[in-house]
């Protein structure tokens, strides 16, 4: 199993964990820790994340402000990485594709 501890909890969990069951800690609950933690969890190790922000997703991430969806990080997701087609359900993103180019105002 998978054991998740983010910010103010880590230190407390970290103190008062009885890690029996626990064989390996992840550092960070970005893309990379998480696919990490889940390829050790299948095969049958312990593992806990530790998260120092308030949630999971690392640079990948949104935030709701005010009724806007507002993204943390990346602009681009490549879909061509074979590592990350096997360790995301790319039907359930629901990913759309970005047109290329960009456009730049001056003046008023």
């Amino acid at each position: 199993a998978v054991r998740l501890c983010a910010a103010a909890a880590v230190c407390a969990a970290a103190a008062a964990c009885s890690c029996a069951d626990v064989r390996v800690a992840c550092i960070g609950g970005g893309m990379a820790g998480l696919a990490a933690a889940r390829t050790l969890a299948r095969a049958g190790v312990g593992v806990r994340v530790f998260e120092s922000s308030d949630a999971t997703g690392g640079r990948v991430r949104s935030d709701r402000v005010e009724g806007f969806t507002l993204d943390r990080g990346f602009a681009v997701f490549l879909t061509a990485y074979p590592e990350s087609r096997a360790a995301f359900d790319y039907d359930g993103l629901d990913l759309h594709p970005f047109c290329p180019g960009a456009m730049v105002q001056t003046g008023p």
